[in-house]
């Protein structure tokens, strides 16, 4: 295929794997296109599941030596006093990264003038039904004719696909269950938990904390929580709102998330309806641009990076036009299904959150 020009919006998990499968497909990566000068990511740790495991493999990635995953067997939903309401083991192979690491070892495997920083997309330029070139901010324009979407989930590719011209479009509502998240360096932590994901929720709904260990001395915690009930941090407030936020929580999880608050993200995820459209005649959405994901399922990243794949091995070969337009819609069909499964999930499992009493839901859903 080496007479197309692909070009990859968004240099995210979804555009970098996508770039490293292509770059193993073809022997040339393409150029990959990203907004911030300093690309970077909203999450630090994820859970990686089966199928992203595998996705991983078959783009040359090894999880355990290049990413250093720590395994996880099992997750824990336990009330506030610490009473087990319910275990959830997960498949062999299940591990937690950190997301960084991933992003940066998936860029040190390609070509480093690839990687355009500080180009924000604006739109597409079409011919016959085509895109033909995108157009960035400052007036700069590329050729291609192969566009990829990986621009998260607040997509313009996503609004250019769709052909959402109006000046007021917005990328869709908030969720309702957002997430405070961070880094921990935390040794006799890390060490209790072991191979396990802890929640710690509480009884009366819309509330819990989360501790996914990394590694022997380091994890991630998460504190998701109902806005409707609990309101949304300030600018520059978020320590106090935690503190507010926690008071019934036992003294040794405050104290935790106290000591490292200082590095934590507030993460606003968007709840929208499951795409019915994926792809046109030579463009495609994968990652979050495709299925923007609630904080429940642990399928973004996984999806994200078995997208990429999928993409790799249908594009492998194609040689004209109408044989790349195929691959889509093949793309297309494959993924929809799983996408809206796992969308109607996530908001089946936010609503059990928000309600008071015991929510199973509250575990990863399974792979």
């Amino acid at each position: 295929m080496s007479q197309f020009q692909p070009l990859i919006i968004g240099a995210g998990v979804a555009g970098l794997a996508l770039a490293v499968g292509w770059q193993q497909a073809h022997g040339a990566a393409p150029f990959l296109c990203e907004r911030a000068v300093a690309p970077g990511c909203q999450g630090l740790g994820f859970l990686l599941l089966p199928r992203g495991r595998r996705a991983l493999q078959a783009l040359g990635v090894d999880p355990c030596k290049e990413l250093g995953g720590h395994p996880i067997d099992h997750a824990r939903l336990v009330t506030l006093a610490g009473k087990t309401i319910a275990v959830h083991r997960f498949h062999a192979g299940t591990m937690a990264l950190e997301l960084p690491r991933l992003l940066a070892v998936l860029r040190q495997k390609l070509d480093a003038a690839k990687l355009l920083v500080g180009w924000p997309f604006e739109g597409l330029c079409h011919s016959q039904g085509r895109v033909e070139a995108v157009r960035f901010g400052g007036g700069r324009q590329m050729p291609a004719d192969l566009v990829f979407g990986a621009d998260g989930a607040a997509s313009r590719c996503r609004r250019a696909l769709l052909d959402r011209r109006n000046d007021q479009w917005t990328p869709g509502p908030l969720a309702r269950v957002q997430e405070v998240v961070a880094l921990a360096q935390d040794p006799w932590l890390a060490a209790r938990l072991g191979s396990g994901l802890l929640k710690v929720q509480d009884p009366g709904g819309g509330l819990a904390v989360g501790l996914l260990p990394l590694s022997s001395d380091r994890l991630v915690w998460f504190v998701q929580f109902d806005t409707a009930r609990y309101g949304r941090p300030a600018p520059g407030a978020l320590g106090s709102f935690l503190e507010r936020l926690l008071v019934a929580c036992p003294a040794w999880l405050q104290q935790t998330i106290a000591a490292s608050d200082r590095t934590a993200r507030h993460w606003q995820p968007l709840d929208l309806d499951p795409q019915a459209k994926l792809v046109g005649p030579n463009l495609a959405l994968l990652g979050d641009a495709a299925h923007p994901m609630l904080p429940f399922t642990s399928q973004g990243a996984n999806l994200a990076l078995e997208d990429a794949w999928i993409l790799r091995d249908l594009l492998r070969d194609r040689r004209d036009p109408g044989e790349v337009t195929a691959a889509l819609e093949t793309y297309e069909r494959l993924r929809l299904p799983l996408i809206r499964h796992y969308s109607l999930a996530g908001r089946s499992m936010a609503a059990t959150f928000v309600a008071p009493g015991p929510s199973l839901g509250m575990l990863p859903v399974a792979p």
